[in-house]
């Protein structure tokens, strides 16, 4: 029997803003006064996603590359934003996750919304997140 998961999305701003801690495609950070080009892709992170594949140690780093064994889904602005990787978050501790999206070409400019949804194996326990990045 799988694991529950429990993801979430990181947040510049905990209770006060729904403003993920996100990175543009040229590595500088999502804001207001720095927001990502539609059809560009953004980089976000986040925690609960459960066990990669290989696993990391608890209090270790994270195993470059590593993916989760829990299936992610992106949606923005409720229609699909391709994922192009969704594992673990390279030189972070065991258990940070880094979701890379692409911004779909269409996105309309300011606040975004992002519905992360991860779901274990065949488990029917689907665990669903929601936060914001900035678009041009």
């Amino acid at each position: 029997d799988a694991l529950p998961i429990y993801p979430e999305i990181l947040r510049r701003q905990i209770g006060t803003s729904t403003l993920a801690v996100a990175s543009n495609q040229d590595n500088t950070m999502n804001s207001p006064n720095n927001p990502a080009a539609p059809g560009s892709v953004v980089y976000f992170y986040g925690t609960g996603f459960g066990q990669t594949n290989p696993a990391c140690s608890a209090g270790g780093a994270n195993i470059p590359a590593a993916a989760y064994l829990a299936g992610v889904t992106v949606t923005a602005n409720k229609g699909a934003a391709p994922v192009q990787y969704a594992g673990s978050a390279p030189t972070l501790p065991c258990g940070v996750a880094q979701i890379n999206m692409q911004v779909p070409a269409n996105a309309p400019g300011g606040p975004y919304a992002i519905d992360l949804t991860a779901q274990m194996g065949g488990n029917a326990a689907t665990n669903s997140v929601s936060s914001t990045i900035v678009v041009k």
